[in-house]
């Protein structure tokens, strides 16, 4: 159900241009080593001009524990997701245990997600 789900969803915001044209991730033909390379690329391209660059390196790996489920609700509501789709999600997320796996660990989220 849930890819049927993610599918159907894609489809929409690929039809409608909802997605910026720097998202790699859920992207049909891009993926995190595309992101990498464009970085790369543009990196590149800017010490070849002479230009300074400043690199700061993020930590997703809690990045679902964080994501405010209201805001991603109201957000896809804002990209015209709604109805019966909009609160099978939001029962989706109610109350889920999550695990996120890193490397060769796996992290474990105590508690439940709201």
């Amino acid at each position: 159900m849930e890819s049927l789900l993610r599918d159907a969803i894609l489809k929409h915001v690929n039809q409608n241009n909802l997605l910026s044209e720097d998202q790699h991730g859920f992207t049909s033909g891009r993926s995190c080593m595309s992101n990498l390379l464009t970085t790369l690329e543009d990196v590149t391209d800017s010490l070849d001009e002479g230009f300074g660059v400043d690199v700061i390196y993020l930590d997703y790996s809690k990045a679902f524990d964080t994501v405010p489920h209201k805001r991603l609700l109201s957000k896809l509501r804002a990209y015209g997701i709604s109805g019966k789709i909009l609160e099978w999600i939001a029962a989706f997320l109610q109350d889920r245990k999550q695990q996120v796996g890193v490397r060769k660990g796996l992290h474990r989220q105590s508690g439940l997600m709201s």
